[in-house]
């Protein structure tokens, strides 16, 4: 039981789930426990992944890494 509530909102391709929850998680150790504060993942869909992918990397790579 997650202790909580959520709101889904859609426009158009795009969707956003708000969850609020009773009690929470301060520790970011367990990324797979939604009740930790905070982002835990987003998802982004792009009708062409690798083109997306060598562009980041083209645009936004850090050569110092």
């Amino acid at each position: 039981d997650l202790n909580g509530k959520a709101v889904f909102l859609k426009l158009g391709n795009m969707k956003l789930e708000v969850w609020e929850f009773k009690d929470y998680v301060e520790s970011k150790n367990d990324l797979s426990n939604m009740k930790i504060i905070g982002l835990t993942h987003i998802a982004i869909s792009v009708n062409d992944v690798n083109n997306i992918y060598k562009k980041l990397k083209y645009n936004y790579s850090d050569p110092s890494l």
